[in-house]
Order: C-alpha cells, then structure tokens, then sequence
C-alpha cells in the first residue's frame, strides 16, 4: 500500500466500490474485487458522480475542472476534461436523461447543465445565495433541488428550465449538510449539521422536524437501518441513533478516524478508508 497516496474520495456504484485518491481513481469490482484504474497526476477528486446505464464518470479535478470518463471494455477511457474554473469549487456533479446531460454546481453560487454529446453549457443558473452543499434530483428526474451554506433551497425544473421555489429553511448558516431521505416528492427530508446539532427539516412541510443534539463534533449525519435510525460519524466512534425514540442503538469505537466513506444504504454496510493509502474497509451496521 502507498502511504503517499491521500484518499479524497470513495463511493459506491451498483458493480464497484471506488476509491479516488492523489493520482488516481480505482474501481473494485463489488463480487471479485478485481481492479480497474485510471492515473493521472494530482488529479485529488472530491465530488464523483457514475452514471449506470452508460459507466459514464464525472469527477472534480485539482483546478476544478470537470472531468468525463468512461469504462468502456473494461478499461476507463478519458472523453472530456472542461476548462479550469480555479476559484469556482464543485460541490456537486449528477448525470440525467442516461447520461446525455450532466447537472453541476460550485462554491459560487453557479449550477450548470452540460450537454454530454456537445460538451456545451444548456444553461445556467445563479439565483442561489450561500456556498452550494448539496445537489439532488428527485421525482423521477423532473426536478432537482440544492441547498447552500446560508441555509437557502432551489427547486428546478428540468422541462422546462425554470426556478418554481426558492427558500430559506434554515434561518442560520449551515455547517454542513448531510443525509436526504426522498420519496419522490413526499417525504424528502434532509439532516443540517450546525456545530453539534443535527437539524432534521421535512423540504416539503417547509419546517424543522426535530433538533436534536449530542456531545462532540460529528463530520457526518445519515440515515439508515430503513431510514430508522441515523448514522452518526464522529473522530472517535460511530452511533447508529433511533430519531423515533431517542435511543442509541449501537456505538462502535473507531481505532483509526473515518476519513473517507460511502453508505451502502440497501445492505447497511459503511464502506470507508482512512487517510492515507489506496485500500478500503467495510463496516456492518446491521443490528
């Protein structure tokens, strides 16, 4: 194992778990864990997006640039690298419509819609205030929604381009969000992390569900065992809390702080890496 080698980024896709790290991304196969990989020097990816019909993989590249590959017999295959965008960081990269397009956002308050057969800008939008934290799409990939630094919410129409909703939910600067709960457009609800306070707000009653607040300064907040219980992910240990009941169920002590790290929602395994190498470790969570 290279101990030089930062992780950045891990993540999961249907067939590989992957690990991006200084000068290259990996992608271990789920049943053989065979290997594929692509190299490229300080390449330190932070947001990564995989698009499962076509293996189409977006990536943030050092100089924020988008990064467009594709595993294409078994090899991953370099298509389309956009110009530098150095002060504009990407916090978000989804593909849509099988791959053809590709919704990206950054720390500036900018969302772009890439055409992925031209490789040029559909549109753009910038009516956001705060630093872009989360991107998702919902119901059916009609519509996405982002939420900022300043706590501000967007909702978009993919149809027809247009911002029906634009909101504050918050009403205090967000440190971090984290984990959403979506059910088409019934149920979305998403973790706000502020300080030590987890903040559980329903996006479409408009309101905060539930505050709720523990010891130490966690870096994550997700849902999970069926959207039952919350992961919580601090320096030393990691609680699976039920938000119904208020109980822990369960702390497991971490030997070597997460760093990086994906959820298997469908299994309830957290598959994570620690700082340095190129390898990658799985955790249980089930009860």
């Amino acid at each position: 194992m290279n101990q030089e080698l930062q992780i950045t980024c891990i993540s999961l896709t249907n067939n590989f778990i992957v690990v991006c790290n200084t000068d290259q991304l990996l992608f271990f196969n789920r049943k053989t864990n065979e290997k594929l990989s692509y190299e490229q020097k300080q390449i330190l990816v932070y947001t990564f997006a995989f698009d499962e019909e076509t293996s189409k993989i977006a990536v943030d590249s050092e100089d924020n640039s988008i990064l467009i590959l594709q595993i294409v017999n078994q090899k991953i295959q370099r298509i389309f690298q956009s110009s530098p965008a150095h002060f504009n960081q990407i916090r978000g990269l989804v593909f849509y419509e099988q791959g053809k397009k590709l919704i990206t956002c950054s720390h500036d308050e900018m969302i772009f819609i890439w055409d992925l057969e031209t490789f040029q800008v559909l549109h753009q939008i910038n009516q956001l205030k705060g630093k872009i934290q989360h991107l998702t799409l919902f119901h059916n990939q009609k519509f996405f929604t982002t939420i900022s630094s300043e706590g501000y919410s967007l909702f978009y129409n993919l149809h027809n381009r247009k911002v029906f909703y634009c909101t504050n939910r918050i009403n205090e600067r967000a440190q971090e969000i984290c984990g959403i709960k979506q059910n088409l457009m019934k149920n979305e609800k998403v973790l706000v992390l502020i300080d030590n306070k987890i903040k559980m707000i329903s996006l479409n009653k408009q309101k905060i569900l539930r505050v709720l607040q523990f010891d130490g300064e966690y870096q994550e907040a997700q849902f999970c065992l069926n959207d039952r219980a919350l992961l919580l992910i601090n320096y030393i240990d990691i609680k699976l809390f039920d938000h119904q009941t208020g109980i822990i169920l369960k702390t497991i002590p971490l030997q070597n702080q997460v760093h990086c790290y994906s959820l298997d929602k469908e299994n309830d395994i957290l598959v994570y890496g620690n700082f340095y190498g190129s390898n990658y470790n799985k955790l249980d969570l089930r009860i």
